[in-house]
């Protein structure tokens, strides 16, 4: 045997040449690709949004078709031309309805007709939907769809038990194919969003007086004390603003709420002669509460989910419970208070006993909203997969109201974007995204965390137990409950109160206003610019500068990926700017800060180029650029954007 395999060696036959030989190719083959794989660069690509077959298995589908650039067209034109387009290239499947999803002729002749009875927001409401809006949401219509019946394929699929799995992959190629159309702008399921509140306890309490002076007990509603709302009080405590919630709607016959629920002056006429149209108003039989027979259309809000002119909160309580945190009536004598307790409540209902909505219901609401002259928007309720229909709608109606959300119960980062997981909407441009905290000033256990949170409020206890009363459908009516749910209204009720006292405020003014005087919460993860303060903000200066800072732009929200030389560009408005700065820090969260540049200027109008920013000097990561503007006080205001460097 030994001598076989010396013979072997010493005298190999064809095929042991051509197998050393193509082992020896294969190698080289081999050692080139792992040397060009350590010279290309590092691939940064966002990661392809994986839709879920629940977000599917309806088979509606958003497509967005081009814009043709404002140029005028017959009705419909473009519907029937779409639709056609769409029938031609969808030979595999079959389209069962296909609509525009906005009518926004209705939505724009709607908030021409509502009557603003506070002159100072006006000028605020003016041009709510005007063409921005248009721009944004013309040519996007809703589809049902589902795979032709093909009798082999079907039966194999029945056969394995996977028709649904074939269903969902079937339609994930039909998304695909129309994608790479270039008629058609994007094409995304009808994705499916839940309540952000944590499941309650079932503990009642009897009513809590509310009476002024403070003598409140804090151990039932130390949210209050939290963000520090006594001082701004004095001040403002949210008359005249409407704050829409957008939720499981409204129980609007609460005692705490009654006389705080919007109701619309241009279809319900002053009944009682007070200056103040009120449920009071709609109250035709005089038994203390509105019945479903006095609600007419349009009247205080829409529950679209059920197609319905009534938004009444029957079922689920998440929405009055919302509502109670917002603006829950004080000196009544009876339950609690809410954070702008003057402010104007206006229910709308988008979500189904379950606690389940869609992207499309909340486009709606959202429009909805907007055109009834809501000043701010309470969204409570999470999806875990980005929307671009929902990021258009919200960039259109941003300009004119403060969007509040819930960042979400799962302890999780939902900055994420390489994973494609970026929560929605409060992840969105335009929406102030709010985590939670307990009552010892840390994060809760379940809250959501990352660079999308800009600010944490009151949202549970140290130890997760639920901790935020509020009204509810109890037979006492009031519950306590934990979740970002209870987080995001304390923030849209400080909103509520800093608008009422200076309506000329843009969003990124209260924005700043709120991130001036707010305190760090201690976390290892990203809590934004920490616990508001309310009576800080207020005291604000009228002089604060806009600050607004633009980096490269990509495609998902919030996060800039550069390389090699760019341009930083700004702007600082306002008429009080002594100087401004920018810094650079590694991270999402920098405990240091590098300084670009120290400038000293007046006056920065919008798209202004700051300075060049060479990216080569820098690591590729992660890092934070921050534009800092100072004004004669010595009041700081930033806006910050989070970078990618891969060179």
């Amino acid at each position: 045997m030994p001598f076989l395999f010396t013979k072997l060696l010493l005298k190999p036959n064809k095929l042991m040449i051509r197998r050393s030989i193509f082992l020896m190719l294969s190698m080289l083959l081999l050692l080139s690709s792992v040397a060009a794989q350590e010279h290309a660069p590092v691939n940064h690509e966002v990661k392809e949004l994986q839709y879920s077959c629940d977000d599917l298995a309806s088979g509606e589908l958003i497509i967005k078709y081009k814009n043709r650039h404002g140029k005028k067209r017959a009705p419909g034109f473009h519907r029937a031309k779409s639709e056609k387009h769409l029938r031609a290239r969808t030979t595999n499947y079959r389209v069962n309805s296909f609509h525009s999803l906005v009518n926004l002729d209705n939505y724009s002749k709607a908030a021409k007709r509502e009557l603003i009875p506070n002159a100072k927001l006006k000028k605020r409401r003016k041009e709510v939907l005007g063409y921005g809006m248009a721009e944004e949401l013309e040519d996007i219509y809703l589809m049902n769809v589902e795979p032709k019946a093909n009798m082999f394929t079907d039966w194999l699929d029945q056969a394995q038990g996977r028709v649904k799995l074939a269903k969902c992959e079937k339609l994930k190629l039909m998304i695909k194919e129309l994608e790479a159309d270039p008629e058609v702008e994007f094409v995304e399921p009808n994705l499916n969003y839940k309540l952000a509140g944590l499941a309650d306890f079932a503990t009642e309490i009897q009513t809590v007086e509310d009476t002024p002076g403070w003598k409140l007990d804090y151990s039932a509603l130390w949210g209050l004390d939290e963000i520090g709302v006594d001082q701004a009080w004095r001040q403002s405590q949210g008359e005249g603003i409407v704050v829409a919630v957008i939720d499981s709607g409204v129980n609007y016959n609460h005692p705490d709420l009654y006389n705080n629920i919007w109701v619309n002056p241009s279809i319900v006429p002053d009944r009682n002669r007070d200056g103040i149209v009120s449920l009071k108003d709609m109250d035709s039989n005089g038994n203390g509460k509105l019945d479903k027979h006095e609600i007419t259309p349009g009247s205080i809000g829409y529950d679209f989910f059920h197609k319905d002119f009534d938004p009444l909160d029957s079922k689920i309580g998440h929405g009055t419970h919302v509502a109670g945190i917002i603006a829950a009536e004080s000196s009544n004598g009876i339950g609690i208070t809410g954070a702008a307790p003057r402010a104007k409540i206006m229910p709308i209902n988008v979500f189904s006993t379950s606690g389940q909505t869609k992207t499309t219901l909340l486009i709606k609401a959202l429009l909805y909203a907007a055109s009834k002259g809501a000043d701010v928007v309470n969204m409570s309720f999470t999806g875990s997969t980005y929307s671009k229909a929902l990021e258009r709608t919200v960039k259109a109606v941003s300009k004119k109201m403060v969007l509040v959300a819930a960042a979400g119960n799962d302890d999780r980062d939902i900055s994420n974007v390489s994973a494609g997981t970026i929560a929605s909407p409060a992840g969105l441009p335009g929406v102030i995204a709010v985590g939670a905290m307990s009552n010892r000033r840390t994060k809760s256990k379940f809250s959501n965390y990352g660079y999308n949170i800009d600010f944490v409020a009151p949202g549970s206890t140290r130890y997760g137990r639920p901790n935020i009363l509020s009204s509810d459908l109890t037979s006492s009516g009031y519950r306590v409950r934990a979740g970002t749910s209870m987080a995001a209204p304390y923030v849209a009720g400080a909103a509520a109160v800093l608008l009422s006292k200076s309506p000329q405020l843009k969003v990124d003014e209260i924005v700043n206003r709120l991130r001036l005087d707010s305190l760090e919460i201690e976390s290892s993860q990203n809590l934004g610019a920490g616990l508001i303060q309310l009576n800080g903000a207020i005291d604000a200066s009228n002089r604060l500068p806009r600050v607004a800072l633009k980096v490269k732009e990509f495609q998902y929200p919030r996060l800039k990926f550069i390389n090699g030389l760019v341009n930083i560009k700004g702007s600082i408005l306002g008429t009080d700017i002594m100087s401004y700065r920018i810094e650079i820090g590694s991270g999402v969260k920098p405990s240091t800060w590098d300084t670009l540049g120290n400038f000293t200027l007046r006056f920065m109008k919008k798209g202004t180029l700051l300075r060049g920013f060479d990216s080569r000097a820098y690591k590729d990561g992660l890092y934070t650029l921050r534009l800092t503007a100072v004004n004669s006080l010595g009041e700081e205001v930033y806006d910050e954007a989070l970078i990618n460097i891969n060179n």
